[in-house]
């Protein structure tokens, strides 16, 4: 178990949700295709069968519009959470010259 899911099950201790269908988990694919591929398994084919469930028993489909929403925010933010971005600033390495020891133990910046 990664230090991702280890927290994820933490969080989840901490701050338990009463509308779980199942016990949230983390997949971590490498692969842009794969991670397409088990979002297709893991959340468009239940949501269209909890919508046919829900059909059956007279009740408005919700899940699949609940899941295209989520599936829209997450591909907004693909490109930011997939992406390493380097900033480079001489003007930290200046701050740094004019700090004092005490400040640097406080100092966020290494």
């Amino acid at each position: 178990m990664g230090i991702n899911e280890k927290k994820l099950d933490e969080a989840l201790v901490e701050y338990p949700t009463v509308k779980l269908v199942w016990h949230p988990f983390l997949v971590q694919c490498k692969c842009f295709y794969h991670m397409r591929l088990v979002t297709f398994l893991l959340h468009t084919i239940p949501a269209y069968l909890a919508d046919a469930f829900l059909m059956c028993t007279g009740k408005e489909r919700t899940v699949v519009k609940m899941y295209t929403k989520i599936q829209n925010v997450i591909e907004k933010l693909e490109y930011f959470s997939a992406k390493l971005f380097l900033f480079k600033s001489e003007n930290i390495g200046r701050m740094l010259d004019n700090m004092s020891p005490r400040d640097r133990t406080y100092s966020f910046v290494t």
